[in-house]
């Protein structure tokens, strides 16, 4: 629904879905960038004519879609994209994604709640699956006050360096931890350069080491939710959450009640 009309009251409503916006609709105006000119937009169904108009004058130039036998494809669509020379394809997932937040949970059963810190948690989570580090695979995500996602990153070598020219191993003396560059520190540098992280919340799959909770600090973050490592309670751990509490950012332990399947078939 809308920014300000309230899902119980529209949701009932006879002409319910005349009041929805689309999901393209939002990922447009909330986008984190000055401009989408020449973007590719990654939507879930195969976008209607209205969605396409606005595609097209927002300047995205490729669309992405996931196939569904069950979805209508408008033919005016694809008259209109042809002819503003946006590129539209279909996209087949090779496997399935499972996120499992409800392995260490002392609950009956998992939550079916997708809202909130669950969703943000779930979004480091698939962002922590780019990294090529085999054995220690983080993400993060930073989200406004509004709620609105501004910057995801992984761990991962710096921006230029190859990652099959630098070491993974840790055992060696030129080892991964050397060069490698961790979540907290990617999303915060990988945010639009018109985004100001001051006083958002970061979400990671691991508590912050002691070199990312300055940056977190200096960021001007002021929430940070982590979720729970057996590892956790470490020296460095101990010193991260000092400063964190002299600098008044908040630590939160993500409760993990959760089970979420992205199934693809």
């Amino acid at each position: 629904m809308p920014t300000g009309c309230n899902n119980k009251t529209f949701i009932n409503h006879t002409y319910a879905n005349f009041f929805e916006c689309d999901a393209e609709i939002n990922a447009i105006l909330n986008k984190n960038s000055i401009n989408l000119q020449n973007c590719t937009i990654f939507v879930s169904l195969y976008p209607c004519s209205e969605t396409a108009k606005i595609i097209i004058q927002s300047g995205i130039k490729e669309v992405v879609y996931l196939p569904d036998p069950k979805s209508y494809k408008e033919p005016a669509t694809k008259k209109m994209f042809d002819a503003s020379g946006v590129e539209i394809r279909e996209h087949t997932p090779n496997e399935n994604i499972k996120i499992d937040f409800f392995h260490h949970a002392k609950l009956d059963r998992p939550v079916a709640d997708l809202s909130g810190g669950n969703l943000f948690m779930a979004i480091a989570y698939l962002t922590s699956k780019r990294s090529k580090d085999p054995v220690c695979q983080v993400g993060a995500c930073i989200v406004n006050s509004d709620n609105k996602i501004v910057g995801t990153g992984y761990n991962g070598m710096p921006t230029g360096c190859n990652d099959d020219e630098f070491p993974w191993g840790k055992s060696s003396k030129s080892n991964k931890f050397i060069y490698v560059c961790h979540a907290e520190m990617n999303a915060v540098f990988y945010k639009s350069s018109m985004i100001n992280v001051k006083d958002c919340t970061l979400y990671t799959t691991r508590f912050p080491c002691i070199e990312c909770g300055k940056i977190i600090i200096q960021s001007g973050i002021k929430d940070v939710v982590y979720l729970k490592n057996p590892k956790n309670g470490k020296e460095e751990d101990r010193a991260t959450k000092e400063m964190f509490n002299a600098s008044g950012v908040k630590l939160y332990e993500h409760e993990q009640n959760l089970v979420i399947t992205l199934d693809f078939a």
